[in-house]
Parts: C-alpha cells; sequence; structure tokens
C-alpha cells in the first residue's frame, strides 16, 4: 500500500477535533495504542497493539518535514505476545510508545489526532492512494487540510514518534 502523509505538532488537542468534526462528522475511531518498534536496517517495524487486537507494521518512507511518500504492509497477529517476544528477542526493541488515537476519515484520507505520552500532541494526514487517487490529488488534498487546520512549517514534524522519543528530529 501507499500514502502520502504529514505530520505536524499541535497546541489544541480540543481545537484539532473541532476542525477534524467540521470536516469529516464523527470521530471515527478513538482508541489506545501500544506501538513497539524493533530494530531493522531499512525501514521501520512495529508491533501495533490494540484492547483488543495487534497488527505488526512494516513501513519506509523518508525522514522529511514535508508531505511525503510512504509504502507500508500491515498484517493483522493473533497472539501479540508471541510476537513482541520473538522479534523483541531476535531483532531488539528500539522503542515503545504510547498513545491515544483519534481517527477521521475525509474521503480517502485519514486524519490522527494523536497524544503521544511523552512527546506531546500530534495532527496526521495520511492520504492513500487507490484508483481514483493521483499524485497531484494527494498533495492537493494535505495542502488544503494543512490550511484548515492552520499547520506552518514551523510545526511539521520529520520523524517517527519512536525517533522523536531518542531526541532525533527532522
Amino acid at each position: 500500500m501507499n500514502n502520502l502523509e504529514l505530520k505536524a505538532r499541535i497546541s489544541s488537542v480540543e481545537a484539532a477535533v473541532k476542525t477534524a468534526e467540521r470536516l469529516a462528522g464523527v470521530c471515527h475511531a478513538d482508541i489506545h495504542q501500544t506501538d513497539t518498534y524493533f530494530k531493522v536496517h531499512e525501514g521501520r517495524l512495529k508491533l501495533r497493539e490494540y484492547e483488543d487486537t495487534a497488527e505488526l507494521i512494516f513501513y519506509n518512507r523518508p525522514d522529511s518535514r514535508d508531505p511525503k511518500y510512504s509504502t507500508y504492509y500491515i498484517s493483522e497477529v493473533s497472539n501479540p505476545f508471541v510476537f513482541n517476544t520473538v522479534l523483541g528477542n531476535n531483532l531488539g526493541v528500539k522503542a515503545i510508545v504510547k498513545k491515544r488515537r483519534r481517527v477521521f476519515l475525509l474521503e480517502n484520507t485519514r486524519i490522527h489526532i494523536d497524544e503521544a505520552e511523552g512527546l506531546g500532541d500530534f495532527l496526521e494526514f495520511e492520504v492513500v492512494f487507490g484508483e481514483d487517487t493521483t499524485p497531484d490529488g494527494a498533495r492537493k488534498m494535505v495542502a488544503l487540510l494543512m490550511d484548515e487546520f492552520d499547520i506552518k512549517d514551523e510545526d511539521l514534524v520529520g520523524r517517527s514518534y519512536c525517533d522523536l522519543l531518542e531526541g532525533t528530529e527532522a
């Protein structure tokens, strides 16, 4: 799968939620996630655990503050404890990120409002590519959302949450 994504720091979760509700309607999901990132040579590999399910996610994207293209693969995991143990023992754990995520859906775009423990509050846009999505259309959607949420260049974040926990930010 492919998408165009952007991450930004926000000063008000409440204001972001109001804007998301105005644009997309009701919140699609309000979830607590624990992401365990594993040490890999290329890209990022994480086990995402929810209250009653889990996914193994691999993704590769450049570390850039600008909107960036990402390639990702997701697989459901039936026994997260075993996956976490096996991958952690063999690859090593890079970081564990806990967050509350509110998900809003606007056409082919996922709007995430994240409260990440120890890191702060963030907004992510993920424009998912499908039959009707062109790179130009995806960029226009991100630009529209940046304007609607009043995101400035200085708000943009180029790294993943695990990198931010390690103290590295682009």
